[in-house]
């Protein structure tokens, strides 16, 4: 792009006039009377420089229509004669177009969901399989988050809504252990790691008991809890007064749902996989577990967060959409 010297002896000529190396200065660019750049000029080099908020496919259309253009400062307008230098412009609009098309593509998102699982044995942890549906990377945590491991989905089911994750990295000290039968009315406790970011980190103990041996529609695989559950308890531990697991948390009825179709507000409805469920997914995966124990006394509830606190741990699950 040539005229007494070029373009960039132009714009040397142009910003020479107290603006350094480094610099910038605001500039106008005119091409057939009309303004197709507003915007700030950056002194890279004694004769180089470049717009700084990049310039669109359209003001270089306008560029090579023209083959005159105008720059303009608050001390100067100089006039370019773009003669021969037209297969430059079009190659200038070509890359911008580019450029213009790459920045509207939208960019892939990255979704990020958490929940609980709880060690079933050395290197395995069971969860929900709606916790980790979709996941590129798991990450798992004790309770605080300070120490964490990557985990990897070895097994998932959908129908029974349970999945399997190998860790091996995370130094555990005890597994759970799993009650394949309970009993209706029971006391109950969940540990997990509810609603992440808004309450502790640490992790959350609620109590409640069995309320229905069955879930909704008299699914034998479910259990009805009344101990509080909120998002991300799923996949966590329900344990009885001796520590053993006697459920996995699943999930929580809607009650906006059926408030809309009966009037009524219905509470503490919560639903957990029946440990027996989470045994035969185990077994069909050739993942071994404890059975259950039952010490001479029951533990008191301070006793049973502690214990949960050793095997249970928070789970994130990381995809790109």
């Amino acid at each position: 792009m040539n005229q007494a010297g070029g373009w960039n002896a132009g714009l040397q000529r142009t910003v020479g006039f107290g603006t350094p190396v480094g610099g910038s200065m605001m500039v106008s660019l005119y091409a057939n009377g009309h303004a197709i750049y507003n915007g700030r000029f950056v002194v890279a080099q004694p004769n180089f420089g470049y717009f700084q908020d990049g310039m669109s496919a359209g003001a270089v259309r306008a560029i090579e229509a023209s083959g005159v253009v105008e720059l303009a400062t608050a001390r100067e307008r100089v006039t370019y004669d773009l003669a021969g230098a037209k297969l430059a412009v079009v190659e200038l609009e070509q890359c911008v177009a580019a450029l213009d098309k790459a920045a509207a593509r939208p960019l892939p998102k990255e979704r990020t969901s958490t929940g609980t699982g709880f060690y079933v044995s050395t290197g395995h942890l069971l969860t929900n399989a709606h916790v980790v549906d979709g996941c590129e990377a798991v990450s798992i945590s004790m309770p605080g988050g300070a120490a964490q491991s990557v985990g990897t989905v070895i097994a998932r089911d959908a129908v029974s809504d349970l999945a399997l994750v190998r860790s091996q990295s995370m130094a555990v000290d005890v597994s759970s252990t799993l009650r394949r039968q309970v009993r209706l009315g029971e006391d109950v406790w969940v540990f997990g790691y509810p609603l992440h970011n808004y309450v502790a980190s640490s992790g959350n103990f609620t109590r409640g008991n069995v309320t229905a041996l069955a879930g909704m529609q008299d699914d034998s695989t479910r259990l009805q809890i009344t101990a509080p559950i909120q998002p991300g308890n799923s996949g966590g531990p329900v344990l009885d007064q001796f520590g053993n697991v006697v459920g996995v948390v699943v999930s929580k009825i809607n009650p906006f749902l059926i408030a809309r179709e009966t009037g009524q507000i219905p509470e503490q409805i919560n639903f957990a996989i029946k440990a027996d469920t989470a045994a035969t997914f185990l077994q069909s995966n050739n993942v071994g577990y404890t059975g259950a124990t039952k010490s001479s006394l029951p533990l008191s509830p301070p006793d049973l967060a502690d214990l949960a606190k050793r095997f249970t741990v928070f789970v994130v699950c990381r995809s790109v959409k």
